[in-house]
């Protein structure tokens, strides 16, 4: 079994958790939704890079550190890039 996806994925929520700790505010802001699912995308995001990776050959898991950072805007552009045009 190939273990690799799980790095991608630890790294990824290790970076949106970084991305957490820098903006907020006070301790409290660690314990609301928004931080939650910050690192929740993350780690989607990690998976989502790990994909890119093994098909596409693209950088090592040192990017995952830098999509779980900005997840939550690479989801949007993602499903924005990919919305059905009516």
């Amino acid at each position: 079994m190939d273990y690799s996806v799980f790095l991608f994925i630890m790294n990824a929520i290790l970076g949106a958790f970084t991305n957490v700790l820098m903006w907020s505010k006070r301790v409290g802001d660690l314990a609301t939704f928004r931080a939650f699912k910050h690192v929740v995308i993350g780690g989607i995001a990690g998976y989502v890079y790990w994909l890119l990776h093994e098909v596409h050959h693209v950088p090592d898991g040192v990017m995952s550190f830098v999509v779980g950072y900005v997840a939550e805007d690479f989801i949007n552009w993602v499903a924005r890039r990919f919305k059905p045009k009516y």
